[in-house]
């Protein structure tokens, strides 16, 4: 409801899940609905994610909106034994499976749908992404603007 307020406001939703951290969380329509915790609760967070995009898309904001989805790190090996495969490695671990996440992004108009990359990012690029897309100056000495790379109009290294 409040996004469709005053469409030429900007705005930024960040929704950090804290679903699939052990001990594992999930509403109560999802717990227990599959034989694992885990499953429950990326079942809860898909859902949650999805009721975000319907918002969106109720608001008709869909088009003006750059939504990101990603992670903090890979899966604890104690959890979740194939989680990272085939990477090497886990949460908390120097392994490619320990720090390397997928990022799923939904940008209409900008990016198209099922566009992949082999770019190296960060979260702290997406910090600086999103300050940049802003018209704000960013300070971040480590992070990278990958607008460039979302448009497409960048060499992926």
């Amino acid at each position: 409801e409040t996004f469709g307020r005053d469409r030429r406001a900007r705005r930024y939703l960040m929704a950090s899940l804290n679903h699939v951290h052990s001990p594992n969380s999930c509403a109560a329509r999802w717990c227990g609905a599959t034989p694992n915790p885990v499953l429950d609760a990326v079942a809860d967070a898909d859902w949650l994610v999805s009721e975000l995009l319907d918002a969106l898309d109720a608001a008709g904001a869909t088009d003006k909106t750059l939504v990101i989805l990603t992670s903090d790190n890979g899966a604890p090996l104690s959890n979740d034994q194939r989680g990272n495969h085939p990477l090497r490695g886990g949460k908390a671990q120097v392994w490619e499976g320990g720090f390397r996440e997928p990022g799923i992004v939904r940008w209409p108009g900008v990016v198209a749908p099922r566009t992949t990359t082999r770019a190296i990012a960060a979260t702290i690029d997406v910090h600086v992404t999103l300050l940049r897309l802003a018209g704000l100056e960013a300070f971040a000495p480590d992070g990278r603007d990958l607008t460039p790379i979302l448009r497409g109009d960048a060499n992926e290294t």
